[in-house]
């Protein structure tokens, strides 16, 4: 596209060139008859080859002069550009270049430039922002087994109890940190898709469900699977195990005791929708855009102490993604969240 738009902006500016150099190439010849008319009517001269050679020698001297303003004047806008775009690095990233350019080419070439800046500095962005997150989530576990060793070591009367007491706090947090380095490596994976297969739905939520059900048991929340149940879609069996992981885990961890979880399978003729309800506690307004956000959890619901990264939503969005395939909110209120998983066919 943008090559597209590169070869149009070339071909309109150097037809205006041609334009021009036609215009001062006649102006010329205009200048060249008057100049030898006028010579001639003043001086009474009859040498017209004198007269011919001076006139002709003076027109290419004022062309030439004119040539050379009419280059400097035409690349002038497009030589700011490029100094703007060299002065650019990352500590600059928020530079713009200027919209106010003669001709419409070097305008919508600055304003297609100043678009990827923005895209650069959001990335950027949001890079700065994943790692401060990541580094934050990673501190929490592994200053539990700093104390925890610390206690131990200082202790001189310890008992057996009490090292079993803490190397079962160490095993959980580092059961929390190879979680994380889990959930992070998936987030940086390269945005192409994986060898696929065509897999039924349904076999791969019943284990996705089989994983998650000690935490449904102990929170006393139920799986209900209705509609199509022979649907298939052509996605890595891997994959599409995690995101219904998640998506389970996510409508147990912020649902009501004695809840429930309505899993929907819905096929026509253009995708397959996958339609996941809850009777949890709902998402707030102004939090619904950023629920797909790395390490976004919201106060009231989404609390360290209800377990998880902060990663779930984000990575089911990063693997639908893969395939091509989306993941959204369709509604959400106290009574619960529905979310809607949509692969093309």
């Amino acid at each position: 596209m943008f090559n597209d738009f590169k070869e149009s902006a070339s071909r309109s500016f150097y037809l205006k060139m041609v334009f021009w150099i036609i215009a001062m190439f006649i102006l010329l010849c205009i200048f060249l008859v008057t100049f030898i008319n006028v010579v001639e009517f003043i001086f009474d001269t009859k040498n017209i080859l004198l007269v011919s050679t001076m006139g002709f020698v003076l027109t290419i001297g004022i062309g030439v002069f004119c040539m050379f303003r009419f280059i400097r004047i035409a690349f002038r806008p497009l030589k700011a550009v490029v100094e703007a775009t060299s002065s650019i690095n990352i500590e600059t990233l928020d530079t713009r270049l200027d919209l106010n350019q003669p001709y419409d080419e070097l305008t919508q070439l600055a304003r297609s430039f100043n678009t990827m800046l923005e895209r650069i500095e959001s990335a950027f962005l949001q890079q700065n922002h994943f790692v401060a997150d990541a580094a934050h989530e990673l501190r929490t576990p592994l200053a539990t087994i700093r104390t925890q060793i610390e206690v131990i070591q200082l202790s001189q009367e310890a008992t057996v109890s009490q090292y079993q007491e803490t190397f079962s706090s160490v095993e959980r947090a580092l059961h929390r940190l190879e979680q994380l380095v889990s959930d992070m490596l998936i987030l940086t994976m390269e945005k192409k898709q994986p060898l696929a297969d065509r897999i039924s739905i349904l076999p791969v939520v019943e284990e996705a469900w089989e994983v998650v059900k000690h935490l449904a048991e102990t929170r006393q929340v139920s799986l209900l699977i209705k509609g199509d149940l022979d649907i298939q879609v052509v996605v890595d069996e891997g994959s599409i195990l995690r995101v219904f992981i998640n998506m389970l885990e996510n409508g147990i961890r912020y649902n009501r005791a004695g809840g429930e979880i309505t899993l929907e399978m819905i096929k026509n003729s253009k995708q397959v929708i996958i339609r996941i309800h809850d009777t949890g506690i709902g998402i707030q307004e102004q939090d619904k855009w950023r629920i797909f956000d790395r390490f976004f959890r919201v106060d009231a619901s989404r609390s360290r102490h209800k377990g998880g990264s902060g990663l779930g939503l984000s990575i089911v969005k990063h693997l639908m993604a893969l395939y091509g395939a989306e993941v959204y909110l369709l509604e959400s209120s106290p009574d619960g969240s529905t979310f809607i998983l949509e692969f093309p066919l």
